[in-house]
Protein backbone atom coordinates (compact mmCIF):
# COMPACT_ATOMS: atom_id res chain seq x y z
CA UNK A 1 0.00 0.00 0.00
CA UNK A 2 1.35 3.31 -0.47
CA UNK A 3 1.40 5.98 1.87
CA UNK A 4 0.95 9.52 1.14
CA UNK A 5 2.02 12.55 3.32
CA UNK A 6 -0.82 15.31 4.31
CA UNK A 7 0.58 18.06 2.38
CA UNK A 8 0.52 15.49 -0.88
CA UNK A 9 -2.98 14.61 0.04
CA UNK A 10 -4.09 17.72 0.30
CA UNK A 11 -2.83 18.75 -3.28
CA UNK A 12 -4.26 15.87 -4.70
CA UNK A 13 -7.43 16.94 -3.37
CA UNK A 14 -7.22 20.48 -4.43
CA UNK A 15 -7.02 18.65 -8.09
CA UNK A 16 -9.64 16.42 -7.74
CA UNK A 17 -12.12 19.04 -7.12
CA UNK A 18 -10.63 21.29 -10.09
CA UNK A 19 -11.31 18.57 -12.84
CA UNK A 20 -14.70 17.90 -10.86
CA UNK A 21 -15.71 21.73 -11.68
CA UNK A 22 -14.29 21.51 -15.11
CA UNK A 23 -16.60 18.46 -15.85
CA UNK A 24 -19.59 20.38 -14.05
CA UNK A 25 -19.49 23.61 -15.95
CA UNK A 26 -18.79 21.97 -19.33
CA UNK A 27 -21.34 19.19 -19.33
CA UNK A 28 -23.86 20.74 -18.07
CA UNK A 29 -25.26 24.14 -19.73
CA UNK A 30 -26.40 26.31 -16.58
CA UNK A 31 -28.50 29.95 -16.95
CA UNK A 32 -27.30 32.57 -14.88
CA UNK A 33 -29.27 35.62 -13.60
CA UNK A 34 -27.16 38.54 -14.85
CA UNK A 35 -27.14 42.43 -16.31
CA UNK A 36 -25.95 41.86 -20.34
CA UNK A 37 -27.16 42.75 -23.75
CA UNK A 38 -25.97 39.96 -25.36
CA UNK A 39 -24.71 36.76 -24.59
CA UNK A 40 -21.82 34.26 -26.43
CA UNK A 41 -22.64 30.10 -26.63
CA UNK A 42 -20.00 27.65 -27.71
CA UNK A 43 -20.07 24.11 -28.40
CA UNK A 44 -17.66 21.42 -29.29
CA UNK A 45 -16.86 17.92 -27.81
CA UNK A 46 -14.58 18.03 -24.56
CA UNK A 47 -12.48 15.47 -23.16
CA UNK A 48 -10.91 15.17 -19.84
CA UNK A 49 -8.91 12.57 -18.62
CA UNK A 50 -10.61 10.38 -22.33
CA UNK A 51 -14.16 10.68 -20.75
CA UNK A 52 -16.02 12.47 -23.27
CA UNK A 53 -18.84 14.94 -22.52
CA UNK A 54 -21.62 16.34 -24.25
CA UNK A 55 -21.42 18.50 -27.11
CA UNK A 56 -24.22 21.01 -26.65
CA UNK A 57 -24.43 24.82 -26.18
CA UNK A 58 -23.27 26.01 -23.30
CA UNK A 59 -23.20 30.14 -21.68
CA UNK A 60 -20.23 29.26 -19.36
CA UNK A 61 -17.72 31.60 -21.02
CA UNK A 62 -20.97 34.43 -20.89
CA UNK A 63 -20.42 34.81 -17.06
CA UNK A 64 -16.97 36.74 -17.74
CA UNK A 65 -19.00 38.65 -20.00
CA UNK A 66 -20.97 40.38 -17.19
CA UNK A 67 -22.35 43.71 -18.22
CA UNK A 68 -20.51 43.76 -21.30
CA UNK A 69 -22.41 44.69 -24.63
CA UNK A 70 -20.74 42.00 -26.97
CA UNK A 71 -21.17 43.23 -30.80
CA UNK A 72 -18.66 40.27 -32.56
CA UNK A 73 -17.50 37.29 -32.11
CA UNK A 74 -15.15 34.83 -34.33
CA UNK A 75 -13.97 31.37 -33.79
CA UNK A 76 -10.37 30.51 -35.30
CA UNK A 77 -8.84 27.13 -35.59
CA UNK A 78 -9.19 26.11 -31.84
CA UNK A 79 -9.29 29.80 -30.15
CA UNK A 80 -12.25 32.59 -30.07
CA UNK A 81 -12.73 36.17 -29.74
CA UNK A 82 -14.96 38.24 -28.75
CA UNK A 83 -15.58 42.34 -28.65
CA UNK A 84 -17.47 44.34 -26.92
CA UNK A 85 -18.29 47.60 -25.39
CA UNK A 86 -17.87 47.95 -21.34
CA UNK A 87 -18.16 51.92 -19.70
CA UNK A 88 -17.62 53.26 -22.74
CA UNK A 89 -14.88 51.01 -23.40
CA UNK A 90 -13.77 48.87 -25.86
CA UNK A 91 -13.12 45.10 -24.66
CA UNK A 92 -11.60 42.39 -26.41
CA UNK A 93 -11.52 38.94 -25.14
CA UNK A 94 -10.09 35.66 -25.91
CA UNK A 95 -9.50 31.98 -25.19
CA UNK A 96 -8.38 28.49 -26.40
CA UNK A 97 -5.42 27.67 -27.77
CA UNK A 98 -2.40 29.80 -27.63
CA UNK A 99 0.46 27.89 -29.05
CA UNK A 100 1.19 30.82 -31.66
CA UNK A 101 0.48 33.90 -29.03
CA UNK A 102 -2.96 34.00 -30.70
CA UNK A 103 -4.93 34.86 -27.35
CA UNK A 104 -3.20 38.33 -27.81
CA UNK A 105 -2.39 38.50 -23.60
CA UNK A 106 1.38 38.64 -23.77
CA UNK A 107 1.98 35.06 -23.33
CA UNK A 108 1.44 31.70 -24.98
CA UNK A 109 -0.46 30.28 -22.44
CA UNK A 110 -3.70 28.51 -23.16
CA UNK A 111 -6.59 29.51 -21.30
CA UNK A 112 -10.02 27.81 -21.20
CA UNK A 113 -11.61 30.97 -19.78
CA UNK A 114 -11.83 34.23 -21.43
CA UNK A 115 -8.32 36.81 -20.95
CA UNK A 116 -8.13 40.22 -22.04
CA UNK A 117 -6.27 41.40 -25.35
CA UNK A 118 -4.88 44.39 -25.16
CA UNK A 119 -7.42 46.57 -25.48
CA UNK A 120 -7.76 50.16 -27.56
CA UNK A 121 -9.52 52.24 -25.21
CA UNK A 122 -12.49 54.18 -26.39
CA UNK A 123 -11.71 53.38 -29.53
CA UNK A 124 -14.37 50.95 -31.04
CA UNK A 125 -13.59 47.49 -33.16
CA UNK A 126 -15.75 47.41 -36.31
CA UNK A 127 -14.98 44.39 -37.49
CA UNK A 128 -13.25 41.34 -36.29
CA UNK A 129 -11.74 38.03 -37.99
CA UNK A 130 -9.74 34.79 -36.53
CA UNK A 131 -7.67 32.82 -38.96
CA UNK A 132 -6.54 29.88 -38.05
CA UNK A 133 -3.71 30.86 -35.79
CA UNK A 134 -3.99 34.88 -36.20
CA UNK A 135 -6.56 37.46 -35.50
CA UNK A 136 -7.58 40.83 -37.49
CA UNK A 137 -9.26 43.48 -36.09
CA UNK A 138 -10.31 47.30 -37.95
CA UNK A 139 -10.92 50.53 -35.84
CA UNK A 140 -13.53 53.20 -35.93
CA UNK A 141 -10.52 55.46 -36.83
CA UNK A 142 -9.65 52.81 -39.81
CA UNK A 143 -6.45 51.61 -38.83
CA UNK A 144 -5.73 47.71 -38.88
CA UNK A 145 -3.97 45.28 -36.17
CA UNK A 146 -3.73 41.93 -36.00
CA UNK A 147 -1.50 39.59 -33.83
CA UNK A 148 -1.06 35.82 -33.54
CA UNK A 149 1.33 33.58 -35.72
CA UNK A 150 2.90 35.05 -38.45
CA UNK A 151 5.38 32.66 -40.09
CA UNK A 152 4.00 33.84 -43.60
CA UNK A 153 3.61 37.54 -42.54
CA UNK A 154 0.09 37.43 -42.54
CA UNK A 155 0.09 40.05 -39.65
CA UNK A 156 0.97 42.65 -42.48
CA UNK A 157 3.56 43.97 -40.33
CA UNK A 158 7.01 43.60 -42.39
CA UNK A 159 7.96 40.71 -39.84
CA UNK A 160 7.36 37.36 -39.75
CA UNK A 161 7.52 37.04 -36.34
CA UNK A 162 4.68 35.94 -33.90
CA UNK A 163 3.36 39.06 -31.96
CA UNK A 164 1.49 38.09 -28.62
CA UNK A 165 -0.04 41.60 -28.49
CA UNK A 166 -2.33 43.47 -31.51
CA UNK A 167 0.68 45.26 -33.64
CA UNK A 168 -0.46 48.11 -36.24
CA UNK A 169 -0.50 46.65 -40.13
CA UNK A 170 1.26 48.60 -42.31
CA UNK A 171 -0.45 50.88 -43.96
CA UNK A 172 2.16 52.76 -45.78
CA UNK A 173 2.31 51.10 -48.77
CA UNK A 174 -0.92 49.98 -50.95
CA UNK A 175 -2.90 50.69 -48.19
CA UNK A 176 -1.68 54.03 -48.36
CA UNK A 177 -5.21 56.46 -48.49
CA UNK A 178 -7.34 53.07 -48.40
CA UNK A 179 -10.79 53.12 -46.37
CA UNK A 180 -11.10 49.49 -44.90
CA UNK A 181 -14.49 48.51 -44.68
CA UNK A 182 -13.92 44.31 -44.04
CA UNK A 183 -11.25 42.35 -43.17
CA UNK A 184 -10.66 38.81 -43.78
CA UNK A 185 -8.35 36.45 -41.59
CA UNK A 186 -7.75 33.03 -43.76
CA UNK A 187 -5.61 30.45 -42.37
CA UNK A 188 -2.16 31.91 -42.75
CA UNK A 189 -3.17 35.04 -45.36
CA UNK A 190 -5.14 38.27 -44.54
CA UNK A 191 -7.74 40.11 -47.06
CA UNK A 192 -8.83 43.35 -46.87
CA UNK A 193 -11.30 45.33 -48.47
CA UNK A 194 -11.77 49.13 -49.07
CA UNK A 195 -14.42 51.74 -49.71
CA UNK A 196 -13.95 52.08 -53.49
CA UNK A 197 -14.19 47.99 -54.15
CA UNK A 198 -10.26 47.59 -53.81
CA UNK A 199 -8.88 44.22 -52.36
CA UNK A 200 -5.98 43.80 -50.48
CA UNK A 201 -3.74 40.20 -49.26
CA UNK A 202 -0.95 39.94 -47.47
CA UNK A 203 0.47 36.43 -45.83
CA UNK A 204 0.91 33.22 -47.42
CA UNK A 205 0.34 32.86 -51.57
CA UNK A 206 1.52 29.16 -52.28
CA UNK A 207 -1.74 28.42 -54.06
CA UNK A 208 -2.06 32.25 -55.63
CA UNK A 209 -4.63 33.02 -52.68
CA UNK A 210 -3.27 36.64 -52.88
CA UNK A 211 -4.18 37.57 -56.31
CA UNK A 212 -1.58 38.93 -57.39
CA UNK A 213 -0.40 36.91 -60.79
CA UNK A 214 2.03 35.18 -58.38
CA UNK A 215 2.85 32.63 -55.90
CA UNK A 216 5.38 34.95 -53.68
CA UNK A 217 4.04 35.45 -50.00
CA UNK A 218 4.22 38.72 -49.10
CA UNK A 219 4.36 40.05 -45.10
CA UNK A 220 3.13 43.59 -45.60
CA UNK A 221 -0.24 44.50 -48.02
CA UNK A 222 -0.63 44.68 -51.78
CA UNK A 223 -3.40 45.15 -54.04
CA UNK A 224 -5.12 42.04 -55.49
CA UNK A 225 -5.17 42.01 -59.47
CA UNK A 226 -9.11 43.25 -60.03
CA UNK A 227 -8.51 43.08 -63.91
CA UNK A 228 -11.28 41.09 -63.52
CA UNK A 229 -13.35 42.85 -61.51
CA UNK A 230 -13.27 45.78 -63.40
CA UNK A 231 -15.76 48.28 -62.94
CA UNK A 232 -17.44 45.70 -60.36
CA UNK A 233 -18.60 46.65 -56.36
CA UNK A 234 -17.06 44.29 -54.05
CA UNK A 235 -19.45 43.96 -51.23
CA UNK A 236 -17.77 40.98 -49.15
CA UNK A 237 -14.57 39.26 -49.16
CA UNK A 238 -13.53 35.68 -47.83
CA UNK A 239 -10.28 34.35 -47.13
CA UNK A 240 -9.87 30.13 -46.80
CA UNK A 241 -6.68 27.97 -46.20
CA UNK A 242 -5.68 28.23 -49.96
CA UNK A 243 -8.04 30.73 -51.76
CA UNK A 244 -9.97 33.71 -51.50
CA UNK A 245 -13.43 34.59 -52.75
CA UNK A 246 -15.14 38.12 -53.53
CA UNK A 247 -18.76 38.65 -53.78
CA UNK A 248 -19.88 41.97 -55.87
CA UNK A 249 -22.99 44.06 -55.87
CA UNK A 250 -24.69 42.30 -58.92
CA UNK A 251 -24.85 38.77 -57.26
CA UNK A 252 -21.25 37.25 -58.88
CA UNK A 253 -18.79 35.45 -57.01
CA UNK A 254 -15.10 36.07 -58.27
CA UNK A 255 -12.21 33.34 -56.52
CA UNK A 256 -8.71 32.71 -56.76
CA UNK A 257 -5.71 30.69 -55.38
CA UNK A 258 -6.03 26.81 -54.28
CA UNK A 259 -4.85 24.14 -57.46
CA UNK A 260 -6.18 21.35 -55.30
CA UNK A 261 -9.88 21.32 -55.10
CA UNK A 262 -11.74 24.03 -54.56
CA UNK A 263 -11.87 25.76 -58.05
CA UNK A 264 -15.35 26.86 -58.60
CA UNK A 265 -14.67 26.36 -62.77
CA UNK A 266 -14.62 22.59 -63.13
CA UNK A 267 -10.26 22.40 -63.07
CA UNK A 268 -7.96 21.57 -61.08
CA UNK A 269 -5.57 24.88 -61.75
CA UNK A 270 -6.75 27.44 -59.34
CA UNK A 271 -6.12 31.39 -60.76
CA UNK A 272 -3.86 33.52 -59.93
CA UNK A 273 -6.00 36.16 -59.97
CA UNK A 274 -9.95 36.30 -59.50
CA UNK A 275 -12.02 34.91 -61.95
CA UNK A 276 -15.61 34.38 -61.90
CA UNK A 277 -17.37 31.45 -60.58
CA UNK A 278 -19.09 28.75 -63.02
CA UNK A 279 -22.81 29.46 -62.12
CA UNK A 280 -24.35 28.06 -65.74
CA UNK A 281 -25.39 24.25 -63.94
CA UNK A 282 -27.50 24.44 -61.33
CA UNK A 283 -26.80 27.86 -59.91
CA UNK A 284 -27.39 29.26 -63.40
CA UNK A 285 -29.39 33.12 -63.14
CA UNK A 286 -28.77 32.64 -59.49
CA UNK A 287 -28.06 36.25 -57.31
CA UNK A 288 -25.56 35.71 -54.36
CA UNK A 289 -26.10 37.73 -51.73
CA UNK A 290 -23.63 36.12 -49.17
CA UNK A 291 -20.42 33.98 -49.21
CA UNK A 292 -19.09 31.69 -46.49
CA UNK A 293 -15.40 29.91 -46.81
CA UNK A 294 -14.62 26.81 -44.28
CA UNK A 295 -11.06 25.01 -45.19
CA UNK A 296 -11.56 23.55 -48.75
CA UNK A 297 -15.20 24.17 -49.28
CA UNK A 298 -17.11 27.94 -50.35
CA UNK A 299 -20.95 28.18 -49.66
CA UNK A 300 -23.23 30.95 -51.53
CA UNK A 301 -26.52 31.81 -49.94
CA UNK A 302 -28.63 33.31 -53.26
CA UNK A 303 -31.54 36.34 -52.75
CA UNK A 304 -34.28 33.21 -52.93
CA UNK A 305 -32.45 31.18 -49.78
CA UNK A 306 -31.13 29.10 -51.77
CA UNK A 307 -27.67 27.36 -51.03
CA UNK A 308 -25.30 26.60 -53.39
CA UNK A 309 -21.61 25.12 -52.68
CA UNK A 310 -18.63 23.37 -53.67
CA UNK A 311 -15.15 22.09 -52.81
CA UNK A 312 -14.30 19.37 -50.10
CA UNK A 313 -17.20 16.95 -49.21
CA UNK A 314 -15.19 14.57 -47.03
CA UNK A 315 -17.67 14.91 -43.95
CA UNK A 316 -20.75 16.10 -45.87
CA UNK A 317 -20.00 19.96 -45.57
CA UNK A 318 -21.59 20.91 -49.03
CA UNK A 319 -24.88 19.58 -47.94
CA UNK A 320 -25.83 17.99 -51.62
CA UNK A 321 -26.92 14.76 -49.73
CA UNK A 322 -23.20 12.77 -50.99
CA UNK A 323 -19.62 12.88 -49.89
CA UNK A 324 -18.33 13.64 -53.02
CA UNK A 325 -16.24 16.79 -53.57
CA UNK A 326 -17.58 18.90 -56.75
CA UNK A 327 -15.05 21.27 -58.85
CA UNK A 328 -18.32 23.37 -59.76
CA UNK A 329 -21.02 24.60 -57.02
CA UNK A 330 -24.13 22.37 -56.50
CA UNK A 331 -27.24 23.01 -54.50
CA UNK A 332 -27.56 22.11 -51.07
CA UNK A 333 -30.50 19.87 -49.99
CA UNK A 334 -33.23 22.35 -49.35
CA UNK A 335 -36.08 20.10 -49.54
CA UNK A 336 -35.72 18.52 -46.45
CA UNK A 337 -35.72 20.44 -42.60
CA UNK A 338 -34.96 23.37 -44.96
CA UNK A 339 -37.95 23.36 -46.62
CA UNK A 340 -39.68 26.68 -46.81
CA UNK A 341 -37.03 27.80 -44.71
CA UNK A 342 -35.82 31.67 -45.22
CA UNK A 343 -32.16 31.82 -44.50
CA UNK A 344 -31.06 35.03 -43.21
CA UNK A 345 -26.90 33.67 -42.30
CA UNK A 346 -24.01 31.37 -43.38
CA UNK A 347 -21.30 30.07 -41.93
CA UNK A 348 -18.58 27.69 -42.51
CA UNK A 349 -16.36 26.23 -40.54
CA UNK A 350 -13.12 24.16 -41.36
CA UNK A 351 -15.64 20.94 -42.19
CA UNK A 352 -19.28 22.03 -41.31
CA UNK A 353 -21.72 24.34 -42.67
CA UNK A 354 -24.34 26.14 -40.46
CA UNK A 355 -27.40 28.20 -41.87
CA UNK A 356 -29.54 30.17 -39.64
CA UNK A 357 -33.54 30.89 -40.72
CA UNK A 358 -35.64 34.07 -40.18
CA UNK A 359 -37.43 31.97 -36.80
CA UNK A 360 -34.04 31.84 -35.40
CA UNK A 361 -33.70 27.86 -36.00
CA UNK A 362 -30.23 26.98 -36.72
CA UNK A 363 -29.52 24.06 -39.21
CA UNK A 364 -26.06 22.37 -39.80
CA UNK A 365 -24.22 19.51 -41.75
CA UNK A 366 -20.59 18.02 -42.15
CA UNK A 367 -18.41 17.12 -39.79
CA UNK A 368 -19.63 16.81 -36.14
CA UNK A 369 -16.80 13.89 -34.54
CA UNK A 370 -15.94 16.94 -32.08
CA UNK A 371 -19.46 17.80 -31.59
CA UNK A 372 -19.12 20.88 -33.45
CA UNK A 373 -22.92 20.80 -35.18
CA UNK A 374 -24.11 20.54 -31.20
CA UNK A 375 -26.47 17.67 -32.26
CA UNK A 376 -25.13 15.33 -29.44
CA UNK A 377 -24.82 12.67 -32.23
CA UNK A 378 -21.30 12.48 -33.25
CA UNK A 379 -22.63 11.56 -36.83
CA UNK A 380 -21.59 12.90 -40.23
CA UNK A 381 -24.60 14.76 -42.05
CA UNK A 382 -24.17 15.09 -45.36
CA UNK A 383 -27.46 17.22 -45.73
CA UNK A 384 -28.65 19.92 -43.50
CA UNK A 385 -30.23 19.12 -39.80
CA UNK A 386 -32.19 21.09 -37.35
CA UNK A 387 -29.97 21.73 -34.41
CA UNK A 388 -32.41 21.74 -31.15
CA UNK A 389 -30.69 24.15 -29.50
CA UNK A 390 -33.36 26.64 -28.85
CA UNK A 391 -34.36 25.19 -25.31
CA UNK A 392 -30.67 26.06 -24.33
CA UNK A 393 -31.13 29.70 -25.21
CA UNK A 394 -31.66 32.64 -23.31
CA UNK A 395 -33.19 34.92 -26.58
CA UNK A 396 -32.75 34.83 -30.25
CA UNK A 397 -29.38 34.55 -32.50
CA UNK A 398 -28.00 37.67 -34.06
CA UNK A 399 -24.84 36.20 -35.41
CA UNK A 400 -23.20 32.29 -36.13
CA UNK A 401 -19.52 31.75 -36.47
CA UNK A 402 -17.44 28.62 -37.03
CA UNK A 403 -14.32 26.94 -36.31
CA UNK A 404 -11.97 23.93 -36.98
CA UNK A 405 -13.37 22.10 -34.36
CA UNK A 406 -16.31 23.94 -33.05
CA UNK A 407 -18.97 26.62 -33.20
CA UNK A 408 -20.15 29.78 -31.60
CA UNK A 409 -23.41 31.92 -31.81
CA UNK A 410 -24.00 35.41 -29.98
CA UNK A 411 -27.82 36.02 -29.07
CA UNK A 412 -29.28 39.21 -27.78
CA UNK A 413 -30.05 39.67 -24.41
CA UNK A 414 -32.41 41.84 -22.34
CA UNK A 415 -32.12 42.43 -18.60
CA UNK A 416 -32.78 39.59 -16.82
CA UNK A 417 -34.06 38.87 -12.78
CA UNK A 418 -31.38 39.19 -10.85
Amino acid sequence: MLFLSRPLLIILLLLSLLLLHVVTIHAQPKRRNRIASSVVYSWEATRLIDSPLEAKPTDWVSSFFHKVNLTLISAGRAHSVAVGQQDGETTIYAWGNNDSNQLGDETSISRSLPTNVNSFGYLPVVRLSCGHNHNLILRKDGKLYAWGLNNYGQLGDRTLVNRNSPVPVFMDGALSGAVITQISAGAFHSLALANNGSIFAWGNNFSGQLGIGTTKDSFVPVAVNMSALSGKVVIQIAASTDHSVALTSDGTVYYWGDKDIVGGSGSKEGPLIPVAVNMSGVGQGKRITHIAVGYFHTVMLTNDSQIYSWGSNTFGQLGSRSFKDSLEPVAVEMNGELSGKIVVQIAAGGYHTLALTSDGRLYGWGKTKNGQLGDQTYKNHYVPTFLDINDELDDSITQIVAGEDHTMILTSKAKMDS
